[in-house]
């Protein structure tokens, strides 16, 4: 993420990239599940622990993005890259913190929407679909 944080102002796609790349959400590139019942359950809170870390990475990279220089990195992205970007935004919607007592969204919202808004301009409904359909977890 430190590599991902320092270009994110001069090259916010490469930023970006570097995040979205080779992260723990596809089984296959988790690995082999244990088969005892104890090893299972070690094993699915380790993978949450590694979503959790990669969904806050990924979105504290996207909202650190300039608005107006969100087009150009989402138009560089590959379409699998947006559409794994686009189950991160989905996800950053529901993220909520505490503060004062009262429950605040984590992330600039203003900046998801911008970027579900390009990836919406640049492929159509499909990875909103995709999103809302898969069992893919992010």
């Amino acid at each position: 993420m430190d590599a991902a944080m320092k270009d994110v102002k001069s090259k916010p796609s490469a930023a970006l990239k570097t995040v979205l790349d080779e992260l723990p959400v596809r089984t296959k590139k988790i690995g082999d599940q244990p088969k005892d019942k104890e090893g299972k359950k070690a094993f699915e809170k380790q993978v949450q622990e590694a979503r959790d870390v990669a969904a806050q990475c990924v979105l504290t990279v996207l909202c650190a993005v300039e608005s107006n220089k969100i087009p150009a990195a989402v138009k560089e992205l590959t379409d699998d890259e947006r559409d794994t970007l686009m189950k991160f935004i989905y996800r950053g919607f529901g993220e909520r913190s505490v503060v004062d007592d009262k429950p605040k969204a984590t992330y600039d919202c203003n900046i998801l929407l911008k970027a579900h808004e390009e990836i919406s301009k640049l492929m159509g409904n499909g990875p909103i679909i995709r999103t809302i359909h898969t069992r893919l977890e992010v």
